[in-house]
């Protein structure tokens, strides 16, 4: 049996029209060789509240070139890594690791918390499928989503506090 992920890429899909919703059991299934039951612990494990599913949605629906992954929920490697994918070369492809905070104020470059306690095997594991390098950028931001959203939807050059 494979090991439990860490990241789940969550595609465009999700929020195109016609393609059935925001269906984290179809995601889970699809193209694997997992079990029913092994499809709902995952779904469990990658569960995405309310807010962090308007979240999910207004960011997919918004920026093309940001692939979104949810962290598994259990790990404790934040909840969200976002990935540049603009760049064409792998090693430059930012990455920022997102925990939300309902209400938060903005956060950039803040210490792991416990809530990132393992991210950097999620980064690992996102090193491994060749989304990213070591060496790729990589700032850790916390913040409620609205406030984190209009702040990956800026220019780079025109973020402050990049690590």
């Amino acid at each position: 049996m494979p090991k439990e992920p860490l990241t789940l890429r969550l595609p465009f899909t999700l929020v195109d029209e016609g393609r059935g919703g925001f269906n984290l059991r179809r995601l889970l299934t699809a193209g694997d060789d997992r079990s029913a039951s092994q499809a709902w612990g995952l779904q469990e494990r990658f569960a995405l509240s309310s807010r962090e599913e308007r979240f999910a949605r207004k960011l997919l629906s918004s920026k093309r070139n940001l692939w979104l992954f949810r962290c598994n929920q259990k790990r404790f490697c934040g909840d969200f890594i976002v990935v540049d994918m603009a760049a064409a070369a792998v090693h430059m492809r930012p990455a920022y690791a997102l925990e939300l905070k309902q209400g938060g104020e903005l956060k950039v470059g803040c210490g792991p918390g416990v809530q990132m306690a393992r991210l950097d095997d999620a980064i690992l594991e996102l090193i491994d499928q060749g989304v990213l390098q070591v060496g790729s950028p990589f700032v850790r931001v916390m913040g409620s989503g609205p406030n984190i959203r209009e702040w990956l939807e800026r220019p780079m050059n025109e973020r402050e506090d990049w690590e």
